[in-house]
């Protein structure tokens, strides 16, 4: 038989009790909740945005209006009234996600913020958070001054 190693230090454990008072009490499973017309969360804007192809491209610019039943209605900006075309890619997109429905789209000026809105929004203030960042940068506002230059605001890219 082959020689056996000494037995190693085993550390000491702590003491069961302390494990179960520490672990954080274990929470009820609760099951999700059903979709709603507007994303699980009530966002219709996540919801364009999970949409593939045309049917997203129409989602973006249309205004979540209202659901009853099985009809769902939104309101599309008359400036992006040829997408409309797309109504039945649409249709079929989000019956692959609440099951089968009609679609209304209403062409009428959107009265809340569209999705396509709130992504041009969104962008157009990490773009300005981004040119005040490098306006108050010492080195930026040292080098502006030794040599009389400006910034190219348009150059400024977010990270």
């Amino acid at each position: 038989a082959a020689p056996q190693a000494p037995a190693a230090a085993v550390p000491a454990q702590r003491p069961v009790a302390a494990v179960a008072a520490s672990t954080p009490p274990a929470v009820p499973a609760v099951a999700p909740a059903a979709p709603t017309p507007t994303g699980a969360d009530g966002d219709w804007h996540a919801v364009a945005a999970r949409l593939p192809g045309m049917a997203r491209q129409l989602a973006q610019h249309c205004e979540f209006v209202d659901r009853q039943g099985s009809l769902v209605k939104l309101r599309l900006d008359p400036a992006r009234k040829h997408l409309q075309q797309h109504q039945d890619k649409l249709r079929a997109a989000l019956s692959e996600l609440w099951g089968e429905l009609r679609l209304e789209i209403a062409v009428a000026e959107p009265e809340g913020v569209t999705p396509a809105v709130r992504v041009e929004t969104e962008k157009r203030e990490r773009h300005e958070r981004a040119v005040a960042a490098i306006e108050q940068d010492p080195f930026v506002r040292a080098a502006i001054d030794l040599f009389d230059a400006s910034i190219d605001e348009s150059t400024i890219k977010p990270v």
